[in-house]
């Protein structure tokens, strides 16, 4: 594929319903792409309306088979006959066939690309804004299907290193100063209230206070929902009354604990963000080649099945790695258990 010598191109966006999207200036390869992604489409769109057809008359003739059958029975019933085993075999085998035809069109169908979706893309865009084109890809001489093979290990390896890059810790540093922030917090909010100092207990001839007491301390409060009444109570919250009661204790054995944690490789806020944004680049970078050697493939001839290519890459346009990421929910960024 030679490298796309425009920078950016244009989405002719019309109304909803009207005639298709054009691109207008777009590399040869991205409208090589979106045309392969309207074909893929309407087959595939077209090949859901027939299987689901299918399942339909299958479900129905199903049903009146066990109609059928059901009448059999009551008029033998009747007349106190038992029913011929061989149209209770017959009976049993057609609704086998059946539920097995009703499986078979319920397999997934799944293509290439979906334009529809990429449509649903385009017009986030403002209409005749130029839409920066993301750098083409060059694939070698070497066989498509060794250079899908290389890819799909290299995702693997890529889409690792950036889950375990994600759930590296933060430094000592930083969790010591979470631990003290969050005991602060707890103790904070368990401070018991006295109330009322005094309390009146009883009224003298001259309706003077004759005798007054110490109120007694009152303890924090958490509220409780009460579904079944559907309001709130309240209840004395005895966990915040003793972080405050040893807030001192509390935070010096929980910072000792973080001398038994292994903090090797760990990463500063900043230092994961920029690992994690290089990551998700080289996966995405991995992803666009991985789309351009299906699509090399499909063109050919091959089939390849694949459930979800985001419009981006289809497009080949510049969009943030994170945003692609978050729109493709079957990468799943989990190291695997070695």
């Amino acid at each position: 594929m030679a490298v796309a010598q425009n920078p950016s191109y244009v989405a002719e966006i019309p109304a909803e319903g009207d005639a298709d999207i054009v691109l207008t200036n777009a590399p040869l390869e991205v409208q090589e792409a979106a045309e392969h992604a309207r074909r893929e489409s309407a087959r595939v769109r077209a090949a859901r309306e027939a299987a689901e057809a299918e399942r339909n008359g299958a479900r129905r003739e199903f049903d009146d088979e066990v109609i059928r059958f059901g009448n059999i029975k009551r008029e033998h019933d009747r007349v106190n006959k038992a029913i011929p085993d061989e149209e209770t075999n017959r009976h049993t085998t057609k609704l086998r066939a059946l539920k097995n035809r009703q499986r078979e069109h319920e397999k997934p169908i799944v293509g290439l690309s979906n334009w529809f979706e990429c449509e649903s893309f385009l017009r986030r865009f403002k209409n005749g804004n130029a839409i920066v084109a993301a750098p083409s890809v060059v694939l070698s001489n070497k066989s498509l299907l060794e250079q899908l093979k290389s890819s799909v290990s290299e995702r693997s390896i890529i889409t690792d290193r950036l889950a375990t890059t994600i759930r590296t810790k933060r430094p000592k540093a930083d969790a010591a100063a979470h631990i003290k922030s969050w005991v602060a917090t707890k103790s904070a909010g368990g401070q018991p209230r006295l109330g009322r100092t005094f309390r009146p207990i009883d009224l003298d001839s001259n309706g003077d206070f004759s005798v007054a007491a110490i109120g007694d301390p009152e303890l924090p409060q958490t509220l409780d929902k009460v579904f079944e009444g559907g309001g709130m109570t309240t209840r004395d919250d005895p966990l915040a009354f003793l972080f405050w009661l040893n807030a001192d204790q509390i935070e010096s054995r929980l910072l000792a604990l973080l001398d038994m944690v292994d903090f090797a490789g760990a990463m500063t806020g900043d230092e994961k963000a920029t690992a994690v944004a290089a990551g998700q680049a080289k996966l995405i970078a991995c992803i666009r080649r991985q789309h351009a050697i299906h699509t090399a493939l499909e063109q050919s001839g091959t089939s390849i099945r694949e459930g979800f290519w985001h419009p981006a890459i289809v497009l080949q346009i510049e969009y943030p790695p994170k945003k692609i990421l978050a729109d493709m929910p079957q990468i799943e960024l989990r190291p695997r258990k070695k």
